[in-house]
């Protein structure tokens, strides 16, 4: 049996762990868009920061992949698929044939056009070679201008903010993370990152970028306000990264549709990770969740089912913990959904604590922490099972 894996990360690695495991007589042909051994995008931030060394970076070391039957093709990214024919082309002009694929490609940073863009003080932080060159451009930097205000630009900030360097936030939103969390919780964790020294922009957008003075650009705001800078990082967010596959005659909306067992519209291609659309566990609707710990696990099942199982994945539950500075916001499900919903807050300003409860039809569908996040794991197997909740106070209490 020839199996093809497309992408290196997460999703890509867990699927091959698991069909060698499954099936130790397979041949595996490991696929990777970077040249290198994969690395933990997810520790990118720690790198830049300087927190991580460069060698802690990587999940696995050399001897991991070197087995019987797997073929690495590290830096030929896969430029088009020939279901027909059931191949890959590469980047490099190679065909590679297959019985199984996965396609675990991944996501890529959502840009947009603006006047000076390209200037070269315009960076992304998504691949070891981007956080490579920011750390150089981030050693004597005092102003840097980050242009987004969801995950990947907290994260961001999280790594450029540092003593005598100043962070500002251009966010088109009232507010931090608007995907994720409600104003409450947003207001607490923007508190911190005030302390640290960012400066938040709300309501605003970038308009252009221009050159100067010396090596620094200055950064037009919206509403007429110009910030000096050293450098701009742009962090819009991740679109999943598909592009590559053109016409190819695959079901999709925003990510690639797969059923139960994460196999897609064609016979013997799966999908995992990011780019993989799935059921959400909360509303049933399909999402992207884009999440470490779901493409791990969809990669596994993946892997499994492409050796000649059939194991369904869970629907995806969507919950993302946020550090900075040792304060603690956990998101989990959907506690942003409004339609037939009743909300329970409780916030204690002076501890900088913050909990809600989102419930629909006497359902628990979503819950944020802030300050505290002690109850988290107890408030996701609530939501996994799908608690009916008739007190509140009651959820609270039982907290272990």
């Amino acid at each position: 049996m020839r199996h093809v894996v497309l992408g290196a990360g997460p999703a890509g690695l867990a699927a091959l762990a698991s069909i060698r495991r499954a099936d130790p007589s397979a041949r595996i042909t490991l696929v990777s868009g970077e040249p290198g051994p994969p690395y933990a995008r997810m520790a990118l931030p720690y790198y830049l920061s300087g927190e991580l060394s460069g060698r802690l970076l990587y999940p696995h070391p050399a001897s991991w992949y070197r087995s019987p039957g797997v073929e690495l093709r590290f830096g030929d990214p896969a430029e088009e698929l020939d279901l027909p024919r059931r191949e890959v082309l590469l980047a490099g002009g190679d065909r590679l044939r297959f019985d199984r694929l996965l396609i675990a490609t991944g996501s890529r940073p959502q840009l947009r056009e603006a006047p000076g863009i390209h200037l070269p003080q315009v960076h992304t932080l998504w691949t070891l070679a981007d956080a490579r060159r920011l750390r150089r451009k981030a050693a004597g930097a005092q102003e840097v201008v980050i242009w987004g205000a969801g995950m990947v630009a907290f994260l961001a900030a999280k790594a450029l903010l540092a003593p005598g360097r100043r962070v500002h936030f251009v966010c088109r939103a009232e507010h931090l993370l608007r995907r994720a969390l409600d104003r409450e919780a947003a207001a607490l964790l923007e508190q911190v990152l005030e302390e640290a020294g960012a400066v938040l922009h709300r309501g605003v957008n970038l308009a252009e970028i221009r050159p100067g003075p010396g090596k620094r650009c200055r950064v037009l705001l919206t509403d007429g306000r110009e910030l000096p800078s050293d450098l701009v990082l742009v962090a819009l967010g991740v679109l999943p990264n598909l592009d590559w596959l053109g016409d190819a005659p695959l079901a999709r909306r925003q990510g690639l549709l797969v059923d139960g067992s994460l196999e897609t519209s064609a016979s013997g291609v799966f999908a995992a990770g990011d780019v993989a659309e799935v059921p959400d566990c909360i509303t049933g609707e399909p999402v992207v969740p884009a999440l470490w710990s779901v493409a791990v696990d969809q990669g596994r099942v993946a892997g499994l089912n492409m050796a000649g199982h059939r194991l369904s994945c869970d629907p995806a539950l969507r919950a993302n913990t946020i550090v900075f500075h040792r304060y603690v916001v956990a998101t989990l499900g959907c506690p942003l959904l409004q339609d037939g919903t009743v909300v329970h807050r409780q916030l204690d300003r002076a501890r900088r604590t913050y909990r809600c409860l989102v419930l629909s039809r006497g359902r628990l569908v979503g819950a944020i922490l802030a300050g505290d996040v002690t109850a988290a794991g107890y408030l996701r197997t609530l939501l996994r099972r799908g608690v009916r909740v008739a007190d509140p106070d009651e959820v609270w209490e039982a907290v272990p």
